[in-house]
């Protein structure tokens, strides 16, 4: 195609053209590194969207007009002030739709993203021909516009493809893909117009001259650039600090409750007591725990379990003043350092205040949760001079505290670790009893008032512990069931009795006692199924013994694990009836076979209300179909005041002593010579 006029493309200064593409370059470049801090800027998404925008828009009208300026043969001529700046308007809006667009994962949004940035550079690049005062006459051809303008989506579609596959500290990979695509629709477009001259124009006060036009492009776009680079960085910079925040936030705090951790507890520690040193001042340190945590976990799952634990340190929050410090240590551990105060007074009202706050109910998941806390204390430098120290005699307070009872408070003392020393010392011994083979079982007879025959017999355990002698259940069992011990010796009772009693002629029983930590015991039923298969012992003559303690802490769950026995056909009773909250209603709610009265009214049954009571008991048992055992008989009197009020069975030791199993097995064969003789 020819023209008369002059061939734009062949006559430009080339310094200028390098500055135009490096205005390019820059504005491509910063745009892309804008776009970064829309998926880092939260709430300021859109700001950082509509910086980038502006960016990229004023690059590329800038470059448009240098590469005009750069033309050699063209009068002085001017602009149109409004289509200049509308052409400037045009090239950002189509940027600022493109950049809604480019995170969308999908074929066709690439496309439609580098078709949003063609049109606004097209619309950027012939408002701003529109806007140059009639000096010349333009005739384009049609066919290289449509080409220059394919190519710039051609090289557009690009640029978004490299930028959306690929992350780069400096994208200049796409920034060149997006200068050539200014490129190519700017010259290839101007290679398709032909300028002929009509007059050479001066350009009024009401237009831009080309002087003007350099310096406000040249300062506008440079000045743009700067300011948005500026805010990249400088927002960059922050996001760091925030991460260097939120970083050093979970090296040293509690991720679930928002406390100190052991970490900071550690350093802050420190601090804290050589602060004290210096000052001839004292620091308290209190070691938190929670009574009943772990059923709260089995009952509500962990993530009731965290719910409780959150509100345990908003309470401990509220119970404490400025500038103490509260740390999560464990679990369900906490501890509280109490600086400047006069202790021990303020660390014993803080401790009582500790315990009151974590005793009222907690409301998890819409249940009401009661549990407790247990505190231990020590002081510095009064008991430890060292921060390690300190926690260690807290945590020496805090075994005391637990060991003797839930919601208790004890201070460290001397007389108290040499105590704890001792009462560590009896839990690792327990520990190993088993595997030593120090465990071994006694056999008491319980015998029928009617016959006089022997009908079962109660299993007794007994710890001969070297070095210390025979030490009975009521010392070990209830340290056993806080270590987590009690199941395994449970079990070992357990198997050990019942191979016992299959080697005695039915229909003789063996009663074996279960902790209620082992009876509530989920997998209770099915190990019980598994011991007696294994020794081949009837299952009618196994009698499981529990306390009244198992009824209160969980009844349906007790109900449930008492109705699984009762179908393998194992019998229940229930020991020791008369102590603790002993209530007639167990007999309607729970399927007892055989109830005890326990030894305490057998000893006064010559006193007129015990009688009374045993007359009571007996009587509802006959009428109910229970059968009732009175323990601790020991004189004649006892059992003929038993014989007539009809009780069923009794055992003491008028009857018969604990035994080993031969004598036991011995017992049994006499009884059965002199039935036979008889």
């Amino acid at each position: 195609m020819v023209h008369d006029g002059v061939w734009i493309i062949f006559s430009h200064d080339v310094r200028l053209v390098v500055l135009a593409i490096l205005i390019s370059t820059v504005a491509a470049l910063t745009a892309f590194s804008l776009l970064e801090r829309v998926d880092a800027g939260g709430n300021f998404r859109l700001v950082w969207r509509g910086i980038s925008a502006t960016v990229a828009g004023v690059g590329v009208w800038a470059t448009h007009f240098i590469a005009m300026l750069a033309h050699q043969h063209t009068p002085n001529f001017g602009y149109d002030p409004g289509l200049t700046a509308l052409s400037a308007v045009l090239s950002s809006l189509g940027f600022g739709a493109a950049w809604s667009t480019i995170r969308i994962r999908r074929r066709w949004a690439t496309v439609a993203t580098a078709a949003l940035i063609t049109s606004g550079v097209a619309a950027m690049h012939y408002t701003g021909m529109a806007a140059i005062n009639g000096w010349a006459d333009f005739k384009w051809s049609p066919l290289i516009v449509a080409l220059s303008i394919g190519g710039c989506l051609l090289f557009a579609g690009l640029a978004i493809a490299v930028y959306r596959r690929r992350f780069d500290p400096i994208p200049w990979r796409p920034a060149a893909f997006l200068v050539l695509a200014i490129a190519t629709l700017h010259f290839g477009g101007m290679s398709g117009v032909a300028i002929t001259p009509v007059s050479a124009v001066e350009a009024s006060g009401d237009y831009l001259s080309a002087d003007a036009l350099v310096a406000l492009i040249l300062s506008g776009s440079s000045m743009l650039t700067l300011a948005a680079l500026f805010l990249a960085l400088h927002d960059r910079i922050a996001e760091r600090e925030r991460a260097t925040r939120a970083i050093s936030h979970l090296v040293y705090h509690d991720n679930l409750t928002g406390l100190h951790n052991r970490a900071m507890l550690d350093r802050d520690l420190e601090l804290l007591l050589a602060k004290a040193d210096a000052e001839a001042g004292s620091v308290g340190l209190l070691c938190v725990d929670l009574d009943g945590f772990k059923a709260v976990n089995d009952l509500l799952g962990h993530s009731g379990g965290d719910m409780l634990l959150r509100k345990v340190a908003d309470r401990l929050r509220a119970a404490t003043d400025a500038g103490e410090l509260i740390a999560r240590t464990g679990g369900d551990e906490f501890v509280i350092v109490q600086p400047r105060q006069a202790q021990p007074e303020a660390a014993q009202t803080l401790a009582a205040r500790v315990v009151s706050t974590l005793k009222a109910p907690f409301e998890i998941d819409g249940q009401t949760i009661r549990i407790g806390a247990s505190v231990g204390v020590a002081l510095f430098p009064l008991d430890a001079e060292t921060a390690d120290d300190l926690v260690k005699k807290a945590d020496v307070a805090l075994y005391q505290a637990k060991y003797r009872g839930r919601g208790g408070v004890s201070a460290f003392s001397r007389e108290l670790e040499l105590d704890i020393m001792r009462k560590k010392d009896f839990e690792r011994a327990l520990a190993d009893a088993m595997d030593r083979n120090e465990f071994r079982l006694l056999y008491q007879p319980i015998i029928s008032v009617s016959s006089g025959r022997i009908t079962a017999f109660e299993t007794l355990l007994r710890w001969d512990r070297p070095g210390h002698g025979t030490i009975v259940p009521d010392e070990f069992i209830p340290i056993a069931e806080e270590r987590g011990l009690i199941n395994d010796i449970g079990m070992w009772v357990l198997k050990e009795a019942c191979s016992h009693a299959a080697s005695w002629p039915a229909p003789i029983s063996i009663c074996v006692n279960f902790s209620p930590v082992q009876f509530m015991d989920a997998k209770l039923p099915g190990e019980v199924r598994r011991v007696l298969r294994a020794v081949k012992l009837d299952p009618r003559r196994l009698e499981v013994e529990v306390t009244e303690n198992v009824l209160l802490e969980d009844p349906n769950r007790a109900l449930a694990i008492f109705e699984k026995l009762r179908s393998l056909g194992v019998r229940i009773s229930l020991d020791d009836f008369g102590t603790g909250f002993s209530s007639l209603s167990y007999f309607r709610q729970f399927p007892f076979d055989s109830v005890k009265i326990d030894k305490s009214f057998t000893k006064t049954i010559c006193e007129p209300i015990s009688l009374e009571i045993i007359r009571a008991v007996v009587d509802l048992g006959g009428k109910l179909d229970i059968r009732v055992i009175a323990e601790g008989v020991e004189t004649s009197a006892q059992f003929d005041a038993l014989r007539s009020l009809r009780c069923g069975s009794v055992q003491g030791y008028l009857l018969g002593k604990p035994m080993q199993y031969r004598d036991a097995t011995a017992m049994i064969v006499r009884q059965a010579s002199l039935e036979r003789a008889a």
